[in-house]
């Protein structure tokens, strides 16, 4: 679906003090948005923000409570740049220690999992959507990338498998 909803500061700024005053039972410290010291320029190279944004917020985000492996808090950052938000999804990185067969080297996550986020009824990304699919990720990550169990291949079963007992 098409968004043509145009970024605007103050309402993702809107945006987040609704999810500070009503946050989902799985977040807590939800952070002010901070301008980084650097980012990666076009041509590759480590350069100071120039002009508006790109907006970091940090997040800690608990899957459920009765898992071994990600029960656990992670800590999660959103990268907002407003060439993007709100119509493509803001960059998901965990900033903690998180072995997961679905993310990169990093803690990046990878394209399929972008390609399944849920969009509001204008077509828009939001963050407390964003919230829901990362817990999501963590309770069912197959079921995150909309990809049934019995579908998926069972090399990527394994792997998750292997991976849930690093983090137990």
């Amino acid at each position: 679906r098409s968004c043509d909803v145009p970024f605007n500061f103050a309402d993702l700024q809107q945006e987040l003090r609704e999810l500070r005053a009503d946050p989902p039972k799985y977040v807590s410290h939800i952070s002010d948005l901070q301008v980084p010291s650097f980012v990666c320029g076009d041509d590759g190279n480590l350069e100071k923000p120039d002009g508006e944004g790109p907006w970091d917020l940090l997040v800690t985000v608990f899957g459920p409570e009765e898992d071994e492996a990600y029960g656990a808090p992670f800590r999660v950052r959103l990268r907002f740049d407003s060439d993007l938000w709100p119509r493509h999804l803001a960059v998901v990185r965990f900033q903690c220690v998180i072995h997961h067969a679905l993310t990169d080297e990093s803690g990046g996550m990878l394209m399929p999992f972008y390609r399944s986020l849920p969009r509001d009824e204008r077509g828009a990304c939001t963050v407390r959507l964003m919230l829901q699919a990362v817990r999501r990720f963590l309770t069912d990550p197959l079921e995150a990338w909309n990809i049934r169990k019995d579908e998926a291949p069972e090399r990527v079963v394994k792997v998750i498998a292997v991976h849930r007992r690093l983090n137990s």
